[in-house]
């Protein structure tokens, strides 16, 4: 079992049966990874929700990519729908790009701090998209 996003998401013998690609990083380095990205992010939110005069954008890309994180778990572990979860996981990137680059301008610090996160996602996504490759369709 893991935790991500607050929500548990089970990881037996329905995930273990998937065949995964050989690159896929073992299991325990998940939880680390996005205990330090989630620090990293909402550091990076703080000083980016300081540094700009209308914070606005930033608060609903921030939003929007924690409600596309949580979404992501119940999709691809509770309901077994990792096709369905790859789409969330595009967007998901899409919004994790935008956030960095939302940030730049405003502090080039919060930036690279969001940048991480970023790049995490787009390799969570591209794991997606080859568990789905290899074990398709899903029902």
């Amino acid at each position: 079992m893991t935790r991500l996003g607050g929500l548990k998401s089970d990881a037996g013998p329905w995930f273990e049966a998937l065949v995964k690609p050989a690159w896929q990083p073992p299991r325990a380095l998940f939880g680390p990874v996005w205990g330090v990205l989630v620090l990293s992010n909402i550091t990076s939110l703080a000083i980016g929700l300081q540094a700009a005069d209308d914070p606005t954008t930033i608060a609903l890309l921030a939003a929007g990519n924690a409600a596309c994180g949580l979404a992501w778990t119940p999709l691809f572990f509770r309901l077994r729908r990792p096709d369905r979860a790859l789409v969330v996981a595009c967007l998901l990137i899409a919004l994790a790009s935008a956030y960095v680059a939302a940030l730049f301008p405003i502090s080039i610090m919060a930036s690279l701090l969001a940048l991480p996160y970023a790049v995490w996602v787009t390799f969570a996504g591209v794991l997606n998209w080859q568990i789905v490759r290899l074990n398709g369709p899903f029902h």
